[in-house]
C-alpha cells in the first residue's frame, strides 16, 4: 500500500499542468509569487535588458526551489490526510504532521521574501515604488487587505 502511495505521489507532479508549478514573471501577473499583487507588474516598469536578465535569473532559481518545495509539501499534505483519517493515529502524530506542513509553508514564504528582496536590489527607487504600492500589498498573503 505504501509503495502505491509513493508512486502515486511521484507521478502526480508529472500529470499536473505546468501552471500548477509556476511560470515566468513575464507570462502573467498571477503566475509568479515574486510579483506584488498590487502596483505595476515587472513588465510594466520599463526594465532595462540587464534588469530583465537579472530578474529572469532570480525567478528561474525561485522556480526550482518552489517546484522542489511543492513536491515535499504535496507529500506531507497527503501524509497528513492519511494519518488524520487513520482511527489508530494519536493526536500528537496528527499535530506533528500539521507542524511539518506548516514548516514547508513557512519555507515557501521565505522563498517569496528572498525572491522579492533580490528583485528589489535590481530595481531603481522609482521602479520599486511603482512595483509595490503601499495600498495594494506586496505579498500573496496580503490579498484582500
Amino acid at each position: 500500500m505504501r509503495v502505491i502511495f509513493l508512486v502515486a505521489v511521484m507521478l502526480l507532479p508529472a500529470s499536473c499542468p505546468t501552471s500548477v508549478f509556476g511560470k515566468s514573471w513575464h507570462k502573467g501577473k498571477e503566475s509568479s509569487p515574486c510579483i506584488p499583487l498590487g502596483g505595476v507588474s515587472l513588465e510594466g516598469l520599463g526594465l532595462t535588458d540587464e534588469q530583465r536578465a537579472a530578474v529572469e535569473r532570480i525567478e528561474k532559481e525561485r522556480d526550482t526551489q518552489v517546484r522542489l518545495l511543492r513536491e515535499k509539501l504535496m507529500i506531507k499534505r497527503l501524509e497528513l490526510q492519511s494519518v488524520f483519517r487513520d482511527h489508530r493515529a494519536d493526536e500528537e502524530t496528527i499535530r506533528d504532521r500539521v507542524r511539518e506542513v506548516c514548516a514547508l509553508q513557512d519555507a515557501w514564504r521565505h522563498i517569496v521574501v528572498d525572491c522579492r528582496i533580490q528583485i528589489r536590489r535590481v530595481l531603481t527607487p522609482d521602479q520599486l515604488r511603482k512595483w509595490c504600492s503601499q495600498t495594494d500589498g506586496c505579498f500573496p498573503w496580503d490579498r484582500g487587505k
